[in-house]
């Protein structure tokens, strides 16, 4: 978990950690992380991951929950912290990919009814829903558009820094990609890990 003494590259001002950790995430969003590992690294790295961990973030690594359960926040950081040291290599990229991997994913499946995949202003009008559905008492996503381009913002809460700057901003990407969004440019311009009063996304697209 965070360093309490200073600013964590992965988990953003320390200060924030209490209300960051305190919501829940989906088990859909839980569940991406043992899939991921075992597509692009193997179960051998799953293995070693989860002996890694304790007890209850191994045991969701190694046998993904159902999709409409919810598990703390803390819990999946404990997991992604230790996906973030060891096969990423401390890449934040590498994170915002894995962000636009689980949109790719869920986008053609779990949410396809929901989302009905149309136009790019369509799908980030909705942003706000997709952050409800994966996310609670994590804040609220507002998201204004106007023609090809938006702007969505998180109110009331906080998430641990990299899922804002890496994981969010990736599964935007996704989503306008996958809405056929041409040349779409997604910018976390503001983040409460850094000052913000709010975490802020400005989206463009042709």
């Amino acid at each position: 978990m965070p360093d309490e003494s200073d600013f964590d590259p992965m988990f953003g001002d320390p200060s924030l950690w209490p209300r960051a950790s305190a919501g829940f995430a989906k088990g859909n969003l839980v569940a991406a992380r043992h899939r991921y590992v075992v597509t692009h690294w193997g179960e051998g790295v799953l293995a070693d991951l989860a002996g890694r961990l304790d007890d209850e973030a191994g045991r969701l690594l190694r046998r993904p929950p159902l999709p409409m359960g919810w598990h703390r926040i803390s819990t999946l950081a404990r997991i992604d912290q230790a996906l973030f040291r060891g096969p990423m290599g401390g890449d934040m990229a590498a994170m915002r990919a894995f962000g636009f991997e689980i949109a790719d994913y869920d986008l053609s499946t779990l949410y396809k009814i929901l989302f009905k995949v149309g136009s790019p202003g369509f799908i980030a009008g909705r942003l706000g829903v997709a952050y409800g559905t994966y996310l609670r008492e994590a804040g609220t996503m507002r998201v204004e558009v106007s023609g090809h381009a938006g702007r969505a913002e998180v109110t009331g809460g906080v998430v641990p820094m990299y899922l804002c700057a890496a994981g969010i901003t990736g599964w935007i990407e996704a989503a306008l990609a996958r809405s056929g969004a041409k040349e779409s440019r997604i910018e976390h311009t503001a983040c409460q890990h850094r000052g913000g009063s709010a975490c802020v996304w400005e989206l463009s697209w042709r």
